[in-house]
């Protein structure tokens, strides 16, 4: 009985082993990306991984990194802390938080994101848009 119950924890280990380790990229080929979403370059796991470039409705994403917590998974919550872009280039978006999602909802905390200016170009329509619907 006890080599039975070995062979069982050692399966066991094994699988949570592999769900560790396995790469993100394994993962990610499986499933078909939304309309508007490519990425490049991912490495890593699924708790700390690495994507050289994504890009999301034309709008280019570089260096974006994440780490989950797997402690906080104990507590039925998931924890994804962030960063991406190269801070110093004004040209490029960039930037760095947590976000996490529980029970009681979802929750964005400690983040930072900036946002080139050429982005901002068509913004003021939907600032005009508010305001109007403000003043109504």
């Amino acid at each position: 009985m006890s080599m039975i119950k070995a062979v069982i924890l050692f399966f066991i280990f094994l699988i949570i082993l592999v769900l560790i380790k396995m790469p993100v990229s394994l993962i990610a080929e499986r499933f078909d990306l939304p309309k508007g979403i490519a990425y490049e370059q991912m490495s890593g796991t699924v708790w700390q991984g690495k994507i050289k470039r994504l890009q999301v409705e034309g709008e280019v994403l570089n260096k974006v990194e994440w780490q989950v917590s797997p402690l906080k998974l104990l507590l039925a919550q998931v924890e994804v802390k962030f960063k991406f872009g190269p801070v110093r280039d004004v040209s490029q978006y960039s930037g760095k938080g947590t976000v996490s999602y529980s029970m009681s909802g979802l929750k964005v905390t400690r983040s930072v994101i900036r946002l080139p200016a050429s982005s901002l170009k068509n913004i003021h329509q939907y600032l005009l848009l508010m305001l109007a619907a403000e003043l109504f």
